[in-house]
């Protein structure tokens, strides 16, 4: 069997290391709006999300879980979750994830008008062009214009069939 891999935001960096670790089974790598993987971008977002996280430590974050599975929680507390999540993710991804893709992998990179952060784009921009350089064969930018990271919310202006089409046109003239 073959596997292809797909990957939404921080999902990605998720697609990308399995594809990494079952690089013989896996024939294709598709992400949508992904987390920035490159080394600078990854110390960026280890160093931003600490300081939201300030000092977590595993009884407190078991804390919060049990508190949350138990009362629902806050909406505060379930943010934070997610936020500690991201940040755990990203201190894995930052120690295993290799730049060199080992599959073919198609990344549609979301550039955001407005801009959601300042110089936001301009990282997406060298991210793509980093990865094209170390890997000429198996790395393919689709770049998007969006207003949100939610690439297939209703906010979208982009056409998410149009994004599922070309999927479908790359997995049938390839694989099929």
């Amino acid at each position: 069997y073959h596997i292809i891999p797909i990957g939404f935001s921080i999902g990605g960096y998720m697609a990308l290391y399995f594809c990494q670790k079952y690089n013989n089974k896996c024939i294709h790598c598709f992400l949508l709006d992904p987390s920035q993987i490159t080394k600078e971008n990854i110390k960026n977002r280890i160093i931003e999300k600490k300081n939201i996280n300030g000092n977590i430590t595993n009884k407190k974050f078991k804390e919060l879980l049990n508190n949350i599975q138990k009362t629902k929680g806050t909406r505060e507390e379930i943010n934070y979750i997610r936020t500690v999540s991201a940040y755990l993710r990203t201190i894995f991804i930052s120690k295993k994830l290799k730049l060199n893709l080992p599959v073919k992998t198609t990344s549609f990179v979301n550039i955001q008008k407005p801009q959601k952060t300042p110089y936001h784009n301009k990282k997406r921009i060298n991210e793509i062009k980093i990865l094209k350089e170390m890997n000429p064969k198996n790395y393919e930018a689709i770049v998007l214009i969006n207003k949100t990271h939610k690439v297939f919310n209703k906010k979208s202006t982009i056409k998410h069939k149009s994004v599922i089409s070309h999927i479908e046109n790359i997995i049938y003239n390839n694989y099929v």
